[in-house]
């Protein structure tokens, strides 16, 4: 008996309190701004994140979500630098065609363009004959003289080249030196005419857009931006 009068007791200060203390105290408005002000304090739309792929690649893992000021990327920050090899003027004539065709205007990319001088060399050769070819070698080691062999499609092969020089007037210099050495059939010739040399530089690229590029021009060999 005792025990359900205080059962009773604490059921009726319950239901006291819950009308005392209640959200309809002051009506409904009130609690309808009540319930208003808890969702919006659930939502609180400034303290979401835009996460980048490494962000959720680490949630992924198992790891915690970088600071806020780090998970924005910040705009141009995956941009890609791409430059070719050198090509010839040939090479490089129909390339600004096949950069437009990938969506690369004039004003997209830069032609880092040198001049290059001629060439010039001393030479022996081309010897048709191998085992003359093969005496020759063995003359120049002899004189302890260092040489290249020269392969198609040189028009001195099979041949040797005994120096290169950046002027008419320098090779035939060598040539003097190499003959009071005891080379006696050298001589200097043309290896290369003055050319020009091209390089294409993209310095800014989207991902998907360094890799067309990649796939439609292969033969450039691209690689990152030398500064």
């Amino acid at each position: 008996m005792l025990r359900a009068l205080v059962l009773l007791l604490a059921l009726g200060n319950a239901g006291l309190a819950l009308w005392l203390f209640g959200p309809w105290r002051d009506g409904p408005e009130a609690a309808a701004a009540a319930g208003q002000a808890r969702v919006a304090a659930q939502i609180q739309p400034e303290r979401l994140q835009v996460l980048t792929p490494q962000a959720w690649q680490t949630l992924q893992a198992g790891g915690r979500a970088p600071a806020a000021s780090s998970t924005l990327a910040p705009l141009g920050s995956e941009l890609l630098c791409l430059q070719s090899q050198a090509v010839d003027a040939e090479a490089f004539r129909p390339l600004p065609e096949a950069l437009a065709g990938l969506g690369l205007g004039a004003a997209d990319w830069t032609d880092l363009r040198r001049e290059l001088p001629a060439r010039w060399g001393v030479v022996m050769g081309p010897y048709n004959d191998r085992a003359l070819l093969r005496r020759k070698v063995e003359e120049l080691r002899r004189l302890k003289l260092e040489f290249q062999e020269l392969a198609p499609p040189s028009p001195w092969a099979p041949g040797l080249l005994l120096s290169q020089a950046g002027s008419e007037a320098e090779a035939l210099n060598r040539l003097a030196g190499l003959a009071k050495r005891g080379v006696r059939t050298a001589r200097v010739e043309r290896l290369q005419g003055d050319r020009e040399e091209h390089r294409v530089r993209i310095d800014a690229l989207a991902p998907e857009q360094a890799l067309r590029l990649q796939q439609a021009l292969p033969a450039l060999a691209w690689g990152e931006c030398q500064d």
